[in-house]
C-alpha cells in the first residue's frame, strides 16, 4: 500500500483549543509586534533578523524574539525558554511572524498570522521538506525565503479562508 502524508499533530487542534492554555502576559496593552522564532542556525538567524529589522523600520513595530542562543542579543526583546503557555500567547498576539522553524510556520497557519519562513539550501530536502510540503499544500510557497536568495518584506496578507479550507480537508485525511 502507498504511504500517505499526514499532518503534524499541532495542526489537528484549532485556535480555540490552543487558546485555552495560552498565556498573554507579553502582549502589553494591545501593542503590535513582530515575533521572531528562530531555531536552526546562525546564518539563518541573521537573515531572519535582518528581515525583521527591515520590517520593524518600515512599520514601527518592535521585535520580540524567541531564540535558543545569544547570536541575536542586540535585536529587540529576547525571550529565552518561555513556557508552552507563554510561547502560544506570543504567537497568538503577534502581528507578523518571522521563523526558520517548522512549528513556527505551523502555528502561524494555525493562528492565521502572516509570516515569512526562512530555509537554507534545497527547499525540498532534509528538514526543509516539512516546511516546503505544507506551504505547498496551503498555497503559501511565496512565504518561504531561501537564505541568500532574497530578503524582502512581505506586505500582502494571506487569504486564510483558502488555507483554512485546505487545512480542514487535510485534518479529515489525517
Amino acid at each position: 500500500e502507498d504511504a500517505i502524508s499526514v499532518l503534524d499533530p499541532t495542526f489537528l487542534l484549532n485556535k480555540e483549543d490552543w487558546e485555552k492554555v495560552a498565556n498573554h502576559e507579553h502582549k502589553g496593552k494591545g501593542k503590535k509586534y513582530i515575533l521572531c522564532y528562530l531555531m536552526q542556525s546562525k546564518i539563518n538567524d541573521t537573515s531572519a533578523l535582518c528581515l525583521a529589522k527591515k520590517m520593524s523600520n518600515k512599520t514601527g513595530m518592535p521585535i520580540i524574539k524567541i531564540c535558543r542562543g545569544l547570536t541575536s542579543i542586540l535585536w529587540g526583546k529576547t525571550i529565552y525558554i518561555p513556557t508552552v503557555e507563554e510561547w502560544l500567547g506570543l504567537f497568538m498576539d503577534a502581528e507578523y511572524i518571522i521563523t526558520n522553524s517548522f512549528h513556527g510556520m505551523a502555528f502561524s497557519v494555525n493562528f492565521n498570522k502572516n509570516f515569512t519562513s526562512f530555509i537554507e539550501g534545497d527547499p525540498m530536502s532534509g528538514r526543509n521538506s516539512r516546511i516546503y510540503d505544507r506551504c505547498k499544500d496551503f498555497g503559501l510557497l511565496d512565504r518561504i525565503q531561501v537564505v541568500g536568495s532574497r530578503n524582502e518584506v512581505m506586505t500582502e496578507n494571506i487569504d486564510f479562508s483558502k488555507v483554512s479550507s485546505v487545512l480542514e480537508d487535510l485534518k479529515k485525511e489525517s
